[in-house]
């Protein structure tokens, strides 16, 4: 029986620790928020990063001192612990991703390590690279660091470079010897009690532990998978979206499609067509009449846009990110007049100013702070002149609507 074992030296990895996190980084960014666990998985993501940065920096002692009282340091419960939740973590990993990844005979050797520190004191049998099979239990009996004792230029002849020397007790749980007890080779004969030694140092355990995470990695990365192709709008209904500018029928398309931008939230529906449709509404009830320029304009450039939309959408190649948009302050962008604080208030305040303005709501809500610097900005640096006795989404219509007038005007 063999009863000394040794983790194989692993080469040092053709890949540097920098490189390492980099592809675990871009592993975890490439995971879709939309068909991922996502609390799960940023739980794994915790425990990928922060095991890859214990493991990078194993230090020679990271199994603390001898333990002569024959419980292992604090040291040891961390080292037990990281490597248990690593192994569970790729293990869950590689079933979710539906990917076969088979363990190294070295990683096999710590796992029965980790089993042996937090489990001593228990039943502990079967372990996976120790040969225990005609073993009742083996237990943990000693912990040795090496050079720090005086055995251990005796014990370093086996291994050299060992940091760590594990003693192992294997009993057989024999009851027959109790018919034999004159026979003093009696379990010495039968093997009933045989003890076991790990050798190991923490450059091959550190290379080991990052070896696998780097083969997880690949596998990952590699691994065959059937993309979904992205669902296309119904060709029949193209003509009432886009020439009837029916923009509620394409939103009743859109709210259970992942593309298109249509998002609902505490209940509230939000997309940018809504605006659209806002404006339209806004332009025909209050200024359609006979021969209006500036509505036939807002029509042809909304109507425009939705087509521009709708046929990127039907082609799958274009992804989500780059479809056409449809935010008014984009569909208009070249009506609108340049003056200070306008990618302010039109950017990063529009929702404080207008925060159902891209829904379906009728609500009416508003920062009245922001609204009046807005007014005020728009009527000091621009020749728009708006209705203070608006609604707050009345407002950004009109001056919508004056803004395209404006510029035909000018244009003329």
């Amino acid at each position: 029986m063999n009863n000394t074992i040794f983790l194989k030296k692993v080469e040092t990895l053709n890949i540097s620790l920098e490189e390492l996190k980099g592809k675990l980084d871009r592993f975890i960014a490439s995971r879709d928020p939309r068909s991922t666990d996502i609390n799960t998985e940023s739980s794994y993501n915790w425990i990928l990063r922060g095991a890859l940065a214990y493991f990078a920096t194993l230090e020679s002692d990271f199994l603390g001192a001898s333990n002569d009282s024959g419980i292992p340091e604090m040291q040891s419960d961390h080292f037990a612990n990281t490597f248990y939740r690593l192994s569970n973590t790729l293990n869950s990993y590689c079933q979710k991703l539906n990917i076969s990844r088979k363990n190294s005979k070295n990683w096999d050797i710590l796992s029965d390590i980790r089993t042996l520190i937090v489990h001593s004191g228990g039943a502990v049998k079967q372990l996976t690279a120790l040969d225990d099979s005609n073993f009742k239990d083996d237990q943990l009996e000693r912990i040795i660091k090496l050079d720090s004792t005086p055995l251990s230029k005796i014990l370093k002849l086996k291994s050299p470079n060992a940091d760590y020397r594990i003693t192992i007790q294997l009993d057989k749980h024999d009851r027959t010897r109790n018919s034999h007890k004159n026979d003093v080779d009696y379990d010495w004969n039968k093997e009933n009690f045989v003890t076991k030694a790990i050798f190991f140092n923490s450059e091959d355990i550190k290379n080991t532990v990052l070896s696998e995470i780097n083969k997880f990695l690949d596998l990952a990365n590699n691994r065959t998978t059937v993309e979904e192709k992205p669902e296309k709008l119904p060709s029949k209904a193209k003509p009432i979206v886009v020439d009837n500018l029916d923009l509620d029928k394409l939103a009743e398309m859109l709210n259970n499609k992942d593309r298109g931008d249509y998002m609902i939230e505490n209940g509230q529906n939000y997309w940018d067509g809504f605006g659209l449709k806002r404006l339209l509404d806004y332009a025909h009830h209050k200024y359609d009449e006979p021969q209006n320029n500036t509505v036939s304009i807002i029509e042809e450039v909304i109507k425009t846009q939705i087509n521009k939309f709708w046929e990127a959408y039907q082609d799958e190649t274009i992804s989500d990110n780059c479809l056409p948009s449809l935010n008014v302050f984009k569909v208009f962008a070249k009506y609108l007049p340049d003056y200070k604080k306008k990618g302010y208030l039109e950017g990063a305040k529009i929702l404080n100013i207008v925060p159902n303005f891209n829904s379906n709501t009728i609500k009416q809500e508003t920062d009245v702070d922001y609204l009046i610097e807005f007014i005020c900005v728009i009527h000091e640096q621009t020749e728009i002149k708006l209705d203070l006795e608006n609604t707050p989404n009345g407002i950004i219509c009109d001056y919508i609507y004056q803004c395209v007038k404006q510029h035909c005007l000018r244009n003329q």
